[in-house]
């Protein structure tokens, strides 16, 4: 090859790379001028549960207890949180009580739901799935 082809090759690569600065910086723009800001996301709550939604919720609720023993939230912030349905919601909220890894209750009036989990039932889901990991590599 030519020293002047190998010059349009270096040029080339560098253009794309500035088009593809371009395209992240538009992309961050618009992310940051709707608001929509990155939600805590654990993959190994949606294997514990089985269930990809189950898992974001799970994940959004150990970010927010980590701060507090015990904290509340409604149903509609949720639902904006994290993009679900109110049946989705409500679907992933009855899979991780009937898990028991969550506790909710409705207090207060007007009622506000507050959720707490169950750190000794996560830790053994977790514990129990890691182990089954690695049975599955040692056949």
């Amino acid at each position: 090859m030519t020293k002047k082809s190998n010059q349009i090759k270096l040029k080339d690569k560098t253009m794309k790379r500035k088009k593809d600065d371009i395209k992240q910086s538009k992309l961050k723009h618009l992310f940051n001028t709707f608001s929509d800001k990155p939600i805590f996301y654990y993959p190994i709550c949606a294997k514990i549960t089985d269930s990809i939604t189950a898992g974001i919720l799970l994940s959004q609720i150990v970010y927010w207890g980590q701060n507090y023993s015990e904290f509340y939230k409604t149903d509609k912030s949720f639902c904006e949180e994290l993009s679900m349905g109110l049946y989705e919601l409500k679907g992933a909220k009855f899979k991780l009580k009937q898990m028991g890894i969550i506790k909710i209750q409705r207090k207060g009036m007007p009622a506000k739901t507050h959720y707490k989990i169950n750190i000794n039932n996560l830790i053994q889901y977790i514990t129990k799935h890691k182990e089954s990991q690695k049975l599955k590599r040692n056949d």
